[in-house]
């Protein structure tokens, strides 16, 4: 299935940027990480991720998303943030234009996982973060619509540590990987990860999410 196919499957929820405490949790915790002052969301969606980094006035923020409608309303979400349309698979920008490239939870949702990785880290100065589901089981079923097999979530990727590894140059990059649980409620008594880590020491196989800092070297 092509990107823009994926994209026109989506339905618009949620038009304004509330997410449940469980995801805001998550994207504060991915762009604790970033680095330098010019900062692109790579599949912005509805600008949720801008209108958080919105509150930081030294960023110069900029966005894409591949869906026209998801563009309107990530701009009256995130005004004061440059947001256009464009493609993960091939992205009007030049090399190494910004110094920290967000993509979170946005390529398990298209087939063409590493193209898009190639492009986001070709793009980036300093550091890239992605953020996907961890070790995800991917559930089948099939569409009421077309009686094809559809993914359940909409997600056509499952990834670990190795899948990154595996087509990641390290003679270039450095990579770091962050994993954390967040089946239990504990996130709105601390910001620091301080419950996460030690659920993750406890029950190392649990882990749900990861967080994946990419740095040039």
């Amino acid at each position: 299935m092509s990107e823009e196919k994926t994209y026109k499957k989506e339905k618009l929820q949620n038009k304004n940027p509330k997410f449940l405490p469980i995801e805001k949790f998550r994207f504060q915790k991915a762009i604790s990480f970033i680095k330098g002052n010019k900062i692109l969301d790579a599949g912005c969606g509805n600008g949720f991720m801008l209108q958080m980094l919105s509150k930081n006035k030294k960023l110069k923020l900029n966005g894409f998303d591949l869906s026209p409608d998801r563009i309107k309303i990530s701009k009256k979400n995130a005004p004061k943030a440059k947001i256009y349309q464009d493609s993960l698979y091939n992205i009007s920008q030049k090399d190494q234009s910004f110094d920290t490239v967000l993509c979170l939870e946005v390529i398990e949702h298209i087939k063409e996982y590493q193209k898009a990785i190639k492009e986001i880290l070709r793009i980036t100065k300093k550091r890239a973060i992605i953020s996907v589901p961890y070790n995800e089981k991917i559930i089948y079923e099939v569409c009421v619509h077309c009686g094809k097999r559809t993914p359940r979530n909409r997600h056509q990727n499952s990834f670990d540590e190795k899948k990154f590894e595996k087509f990641i140059n390290k003679k270039n990059y450095q990579l770091r990987f962050i994993k954390f649980n967040n089946r239990f409620n504990f996130h709105f008594l601390n910001n620091n990860f301080l419950f996460d880590k030690l659920l993750n020491w406890l029950m190392p196989k649990k882990a749900r999410h990861m967080i994946v800092i990419i740095d040039r070297k």
